[in-house]
């Protein structure tokens, strides 16, 4: 018989496998290694994935509802606003987005919100004029409404969302701090690409879409609402 081995010897077998046994530290590396890569794959093809969703359904929005408002591009509005580069008309961008949606961030450049620029319109007839929203949709139809008015005005290809997936900064309501903090519907519409935060609406939806409706009847009546008031004190001097 060979030599017995104690219970203490037998618990110490498994420190002496050969190490063929036992997966190599190189194999575990390419391991790691692997799942990285695979993780940014996943990654890059999200990313990917969502931009062409933003495209998809700005496509969708301006077939139905502007096919004839010209596009600019977010590359386009970017060479002017942070590189500087000289436009063939002075440019301006309009929010058309609500306030709570401006909390979070806006687009950098000479922006005003809807309501900034229909006060003083008037001295933009000459300026090309950039709408922008969180999809296109809402400042689509801003474009719309300016063009019949006689704007040069277009519309932001893809909008916020678009603007994020080219990695172009946002800033906060102050228009001097940067963040990456961008506002969506909700999460079917958190489309923004990675490395930006989105933040959802913390009001219904029902009531959201009953304030849109709300903004554009405004829009409509206070160019009449303006002529009426203008027609009696034209009539006193005459």
């Amino acid at each position: 018989r060979g030599p017995t081995l104690s219970k203490y010897s037998m618990l110490a077998l498994p420190l002496y496998k050969p190490l063929q046994h036992r997966p190599s530290i190189c194999r575990r590396k390419q391991a790691r290694q692997s799942t990285i890569t695979r993780a940014m794959s996943i990654n890059s093809n999200s990313n990917a994935a969502k931009f062409e969703q933003v495209k998809d359904m700005y496509s969708k929005n301006k077939a139905s509802a502007f096919p004839d408002v010209p596009d600019m591009s977010c590359e386009e509005v970017a060479s002017v606003v942070l590189q500087g580069k000289g436009s063939s008309e002075p440019l301006i961008i309009i929010d058309t987005r609500t306030q709570e949606e401006q909390q979070v961030s806006m687009l950098p450049g000479p922006v005003l919100t809807k309501e900034e620029f229909e006060q003083k319109q008037e001295e933009f007839m000459h300026h090309k004029v950039v709408c922008y929203c969180t999809i296109g949709m809402r400042s689509g139809l801003f474009a719309k409404r300016l063009r019949e008015q006689g704007f040069s005005a277009y519309n932001l290809d893809g909008s916020i969302l678009g603007w994020t997936h080219h990695n172009y900064p946002l800033l906060e309501k102050d228009r001097r701090t940067e963040t990456r903090r961008v506002h969506v519907y909700g999460k079917q519409w958190a489309l923004q690409a990675e490395g930006y935060e989105s933040v959802a609406f913390q009001v219904p939806l029902l009531r959201l879409a009953y304030g849109f409706v709300l903004q554009q009847a405004q829009s409509i009546a206070r160019p009449v609402w303006n002529a009426f008031q203008t027609g009696p004190q034209q009539d006193a001097q005459k």
